[in-house]
């Protein structure tokens, strides 16, 4: 391995909102990102680092100066565009860890959006301004921690029949159902790349009847095996399952 690919996969990675890009080459990071830095890091000038804006482009930088907002010369950008196709995901509301944990590996998996409903078995409370603000800072250090480029989008939560009737046009709908006895993964293999792949996923408890007898005829459910997943396994399981039939993962 060559030297500058060494220097590259040791680069550490800072968020930077967009509105602090200006014309100059120099730019000044956020209390937040420099004290990372700063007092976390121990990072000082010329050390080189990446920047990601949120909106598909990464900036090459170098520290310029270190304070209680650090500065940094950006070298080099480029625009990466969002993976395709995008991934869905509708989410019933779980407890505390178990949603930081759901939104952290969603993260991970490439999720593009992630829409928080409520439903039947619901037992948790709406998360307030606070909680999304947590829910948006867990993300974004997810982006870091995996390098990705276009953030996971997060929702206010909605009723799941919201939800449903939102994407009643969407071509690709999947339900995944612990009760489910006819269909498994198999009916996704020909998954179109081109559109929209929406995955619906339950709170802890799962759907109801009324629920599932509701259920447009448009949307599939799917069996993921014979054993009962948590709420939080069975979002990552059908995750991942959604994304290697969509050609996301490259063998």
């Amino acid at each position: 391995m060559d030297r500058v690919a060494v220097l590259k996969n040791n680069m550490r990675r800072f968020f930077i909102q967009p509105e602090l890009i200006t014309d100059d080459q120099e730019v000044r990071l956020d209390r937040e990102e420099s004290r990372h830095i700063t007092q976390v890091l121990r990072l000082q000038p010329d050390v080189a680092i990446e920047l990601y804006d949120g909106t598909g482009f990464l900036y090459q930088s170098i520290i310029t100066r270190v304070g209680k907002t650090v500065a940094v010369q950006i070298q080099a950008k480029q625009y990466f565009d969002p993976v395709q196709p995008a991934i869905i995901l509708h989410a019933g509301l779980l407890k505390n860890k178990k949603m930081e944990f759901v939104l952290q590996k969603a993260t991970e998996l490439g999720v593009n959006e992630v829409h928080l409903f409520t439903s039947d078995h619901t037992s948790v409370p709406l998360p307030d301004q606070k909680k999304m603000h947590r829910f948006q800072k867990i993300i974004q250090e997810s982006c870091k921690q995996c390098e990705r480029i276009h953030p996971m989008h997060i929702f206010k939560p909605t009723s799941l029949n919201e939800q449903l009737n939102a994407t009643k046009d969407a071509e690709q709908r999947y339900l995944f159902w612990e009760r489910e006895l006819r269909n498994d993964p198999s009916i996704m293999t020909g998954l179109n790349r081109t559109t929209p792949i929406h995955l619906f996923t339950g709170p802890e408890g799962g759907f109801s009847d009324q629920e599932i007898n509701g259920l447009p005829v448009t949307l599939k459910t799917i069996s993921l095996g014979q054993q009962i997943l948590r709420a939080e396994t069975a979002v990552i399981t059908g995750v991942s399952i959604a994304a290697f039939l969509a050609g996301r993962f490259k063998f």
